[in-house]
């Protein structure tokens, strides 16, 4: 999958997210996980089974990616000390220790107010916070009961019950397919580098960075091949095709126009359509 399909997928897949798809065909039946147990032993099979369902339907091939690997192991950052948060050196798995403050702030990312002394210290005003770790846990746990009138399906793997999951799931999903595919593999995503092969990224580059500065002329020289002030050179290796770019240059035509005219498109638009219906 290029970087052309990844955008269209993810357009599209956001909207499977939002809108519910009618369809009576019956649910596709759970397959086993790829991966098999878990390695963390945070998630049972049938919920890493349902977990894949849910990050392929985020991002096609999320799996493959190693998202449900990160997502575990986020999870699970403290069942190992230092902590698996902030990776060390480049090309390492070394992890450096937290300060206080940042072990209390991620405690309660994952743990909730019932993981911290004190609990929340907004939970006055907010409420009880749900820490991540739960809040999958409730919701795989949905996702593997679907209710009588399950008659539609999800074109991936397993057909999981979006409907029931919560909006603050969905969206802490989202979030985190996309750290898995394309964040360091140190944090047990981006397999193989998929990630950043598939969209030309060519990896970490500390720690010298994109440029050197020369001291003899107090300027920084940028690397040849990767510069940051100008486009790479070479031809682009996924250029667009002819139909893709009459599509962005029609957008941007229309971006253009007098709003009056859009309006009065729209509403061009649905006279027609009601005319056809009738």
């Amino acid at each position: 999958m290029n970087r052309r399909k990844f955008i269209k997928s993810v357009l599209i897949s956001g909207t499977v997210f939002l809108w519910r798809i009618e369809d009576k065909a019956e649910a596709v039946p759970l397959k086993t996980h790829p991966s098999g147990p878990s390695k963390h032993g945070f998630f049972t099979v049938e919920e890493l089974t349902i977990l894949g369902a849910l990050v392929n339907q985020v991002m096609p091939e999320a799996v493959q990616f190693g998202v449900v690997k990160y997502i575990e192991g986020l999870l699970t950052a403290f069942d190992v000390d230092p902590p698996r948060i902030y990776a060390g050196r480049s090309s390492s798995a070394d992890f450096i220790l937290l300060t206080r403050s940042q072990e209390y702030a991620w405690r309660l990312r994952l743990y909730g107010s019932k993981g911290v002394p004190g609990g929340d210290p907004n939970e006055a005003i907010l409420g009880t916070k749900i820490g991540l770790r739960e809040l999958f846990k409730k919701n795989l746990q949905k996702a593997q009961n679907p209710p009588a009138d399950y008659g539609y399906r999800f074109p991936a793997e397993a057909s999981p019950n979006l409907n029931s999951l919560d909006a603050h799931f969905l969206e802490t999903l989202r979030i985190l397919v996309v750290e898995g595919s394309f964040s360091a593999p140190e944090y047990g995503g981006n397999s193989d580098l998929q990630g950043w092969k598939m969209i030309q990224f060519e990896g970490d580059t500390q720690p010298f960075g994109y440029a050197s500065f020369n001291s003899q002329t107090g300027t920084y020289q940028e690397n040849p091949r990767d510069p940051v002030s100008r486009r790479n050179p070479g031809s682009d290796v996924n250029p667009l095709d002819g139909f893709s770019k009459i599509i962005l240059r029609g957008i941007s035509l229309l971006a253009t126009l007098p709003f009056s005219f859009k309006r009065l498109t729209y509403r061009l638009h649905r006279v027609f359509s009601k005319d056809q219906e009738s």
